[in-house]
């Protein structure tokens, strides 16, 4: 709902906050009058993972020669995974049609 926070899937536990179960509540109740006091019957925390400036993670791995890391889907990434499947695939094969992104993709010390 708009807002992130740091999750150690090891160590945190999995259970919306009241805070997180309220912010529901009030967006429903703009959104949707008619729910706004209706019961919640399910709740549950998602992880996803983000990159600082929110851009996909794109580049060689700076060691290995055949390995691409290719992450930063935001929670987003399954309806962007035809394009950034095609950037990748150019990539590889040495056909980069947009070589304005590598550095926009790049990973950068400051991303997480």
């Amino acid at each position: 709902m708009g807002e992130l926070t740091a999750f150690d899937p090891d160590t945190d536990e999995r259970v919306v906050s009241s805070y997180q179960v309220k912010r529901a509540r009030d967006y429903l109740g703009l959104r949707f009058p008619a729910l706004k006091d209706q019961p919640v019957v399910e709740s549950r925390v998602c992880q996803l993972e983000m990159s600082v400036d929110e851009h996909f993670i794109i580049q060689k791995h700076p060691a290995l020669e055949n390995v691409w890391l290719v992450g930063g889907g935001s929670g987003h990434g399954y309806k962007h995974g035809p394009v950034v499947g095609e950037y990748v695939a150019d990539r590889v094969l040495g056909q980069d049609k947009s070589p304005e992104l590598e550095s926009v993709f790049r990973l950068k010390p400051q991303t997480f």
